[in-house]
Order: C-alpha cells, then sequence, then structure tokens
C-alpha cells in the first residue's frame, strides 16, 4: 500500500521464484541468452564481470549479513554472494572483473 508522500522501494524478494534472462552480445555481434535457475530474489542491476561472470544486484538489503549482490557463470550457475550495501541504485564493472 502506497501514501502520499512517503517513499516507495522496491521488493527484495518475490512472492512466487522469478525466472531471469541474460541477453548479451559475444564477438562478431553474436546474440548469447544465459538462463539463471528460479530465484524468490528481485533482481534490480546486472553487470558483467570478467571471466563470462555477471553480476546480479537487489537493490536494498535487511542488514549486513542480507547477501544481496550474486555472482553466476556463463551456464547460469550460481558462483558466489556477498553484502553489497543498502539503497544501491546503479552497478558498474570494469573489463577486468572488479566492480563496485
Amino acid at each position: 500500500m502506497e501514501s502520499p508522500g512517503q517513499a516507495n522501494f522496491p521488493k527484495k524478494r518475490a512472492d512466487i521464484p522469478n525466472r531471469f534472462r541474460i541477453h548479451h552480445l559475444v564477438p562478431d555481434d553474436v546474440s548469447e541468452t544465459i538462463d539463471l535457475p528460479e530465484t524468490v530474489e528481485n533482481f534490480h542491476a546486472v553487470q558483467p564481470l570478467g571471466e563470462g561472470e555477471w553480476l546480479l544486484v537487489r537493490g536494498r538489503a535487511d542488514d549486513e549479513e542480507d547477501r544481496n549482490a550474486h555472482i553466476y557463470d556463463g551456464t547460469g550457475r550460481h558462483v558466489r554472494s556477498f553484502h553489497a550495501g543498502d539503497g544501491i541504485q546503479e552497478v558498474q564493472t570494469t573489463k577486468d572483473g572488479r566492480y563496485g
């Protein structure tokens, strides 16, 4: 329920599992698709990392123990997670796989 004049935040988690798909171009303008496993996470940003990995981030976190950043490999397998902070609006990565 929204209240006029109150902040509106995106949902951290879905009521039913999400199915995310990453579409991207590889050399020679070939399109590639990566299907991720179902998750209740609501990702708000995605960026490529080095070594064919992908960083997906949920913009809100409950606390410092809430791992709201997830890394997937090129086959869609979940590799690792970490806490990226709360109130994330944008995510940027570098060609050598650094993020911030």
